[in-house]
């Protein structure tokens, strides 16, 4: 029953929590901290890290959105986390680590 999950971190190594909230469809605004960039991808709002009006910013410019855009800033943080990090896109990523160079 979250509309909105914040990860304010100032370090993050990779952000399991994200990919828990947006498994749950639920969106998140998040700083540029560690890895959450190649989790969350460009399309993403980014606070930057440890800068508290950033996060301000970002949070208000989320929060403006109508609920048609906040819907479809959810869908695709969510598509862009299943296909990287669910089983599909693990199995692939693996089977093209493992495959013999051609």
């Amino acid at each position: 029953a979250f509309d909105l999950f914040v990860l304010p971190s100032v370090e993050e190594a990779f952000g399991m929590v994200v990919l828990e909230s947006l498994a749950g469809r639920v969106p998140v605004v998040a700083t540029d901290a560690g890895g959450l960039l190649e989790v969350l991808g460009e399309e993403t709002l980014l606070a930057k890290a440890g800068d508290v009006d950033s996060l301000r910013s970002t949070l208000c410019e989320f929060l403006s959105l109508g609920s048609q855009d906040k819907q479809q800033y959810t869908d695709r943080q969510y598509q862009r986390v299943t296909s990287r990090f669910g089983l599909c896109g693990y199995r692939s990523a693996y089977q093209k680590l493992i495959a013999p160079a051609k």
